[in-house]
């Protein structure tokens, strides 16, 4: 099984702050993945997919596997967790970012988990994305992507 079969996305090791943590098989998308919003109801959490040549809001900078015993998709139980946190820490993405995203300050980052979708755990996901926004911008390019 290669990791775009567990992850459903390629994926890439290599030059990855996420993967050097030897966590959760944490990893990169291989090519960027962005999404124009971040909805979170009840505690169940969706993302609308965009190019990332287009103004959107949120960007992916880590994928990685639940833990074991995060056995949810409930957003706030997984962005609870200790592992996902690490992997989902301001200091994976600050060394994710790429250009002239790395001017830009930690305090001026938001951090958010998106774990899978209720019908995608129910289906056997368990793959959740560390997303990031520049607050109060919307690029039109990738910040993470290498």
């Amino acid at each position: 099984m290669n990791a775009a079969d567990v992850f459903g996305i390629a994926t890439r090791s290599a030059g990855c702050p996420a993967a050097a943590l030897r966590v959760a098989a944490a990893r990169c998308p291989a090519t960027p993945e962005c999404f124009a919003g971040l909805t979170v109801i009840s505690g169940a959490a969706s993302a609308a997919p965009l190019s990332c040549d287009q103004p959107h809001y949120w960007e992916t900078f880590a994928i990685a596997i639940l833990p074991p015993d995060v056995r949810t998709f409930y957003q706030p139980t997984v962005a609870a967790d200790p592992t996902v946190r690490m992997v989902c820490s301001g200091r994976v993405m600050l060394a994710s970012r790429h250009g002239l995203a790395r001017r830009v300050q930690a305090p001026d980052w938001d951090i958010e988990v998106l774990p899978p979708t209720e019908a995608a755990f129910d289906s056997g996901s368990h793959v959740y994305r560390c997303i990031a926004n520049e607050i109060g911008h919307e690029p039109s390019t990738s910040q993470f992507g290498r």
